[in-house]
């Protein structure tokens, strides 16, 4: 069996047994990670995730749990893959005064339904691991015309903090998209 390491998957062998008998393959299978997330030295949770772009779980995560309001927050972010620990200082104590997101939303976008479908198959496109292996999540931030952020995980809501957290690193506001 092939490590993990950084990659989000690796292959295993498989036995198959069906009406023809029984066979080994090799089949690509996704890459789990325990990552402890530590808060100006406080553990928050330990997370299973897809090992990779950790930076941007990260932030996702924090934002999504009102830790943080936005990239301009986070004083310090390190990740050290050899311990699964990701060490965040913040700018405030906002692991006590979590701020819940705001109840009035922007209205939705309006997509016609060539821009949907023109999303949808880069999206499709983009799922390069969820097709690889049938075991992972997607999910993405878009405009109208284009995706601004994609992202790939074992997890659901990892793959929606990470495209948040991936809007964040890039300056953008997740809101709206």
């Amino acid at each position: 069996m092939e490590p993990c390491m950084s990659a989000n998957s690796r292959k295993i062998d498989v036995l198959h047994c069906d009406e023809k008998g029984k066979q080994v393959r090799a089949e690509e299978t996704v890459c789990e990670f325990s990552l402890q997330l530590f808060v100006n030295n406080r553990k928050i949770t330990t997370l299973r995730c897809s090992p990779d772009n950790l930076e941007a779980l990260t932030t996702g995560f924090l934002a999504s749990e009102g830790i943080i309001r936005g990239k301009e927050e986070i004083r310090e972010l390190a990740i050290d893959e050899e311990s699964g620990i990701a060490a965040v200082m913040t700018t405030r104590d906002c692991v006590e005064n979590r701020e819940t997101a705001p109840e009035e939303m922007q209205p939705a976008m309006h997509l016609t339904r060539e821009q949907f479908l023109s999303l949808c198959r880069r999206f499709q496109e983009s799922s390069v691991l969820h097709r690889a292996t049938n075991a992972a999540h997607s999910a993405a931030l878009c405009r109208p015309g284009e995706i601004v952020v994609f992202a790939e995980d074992i997890g659901r809501h990892n793959a929606v903090d990470r495209a948040i957290g991936g809007c964040i690193l890039k300056g953008l506001s997740p809101v709206g998209m």
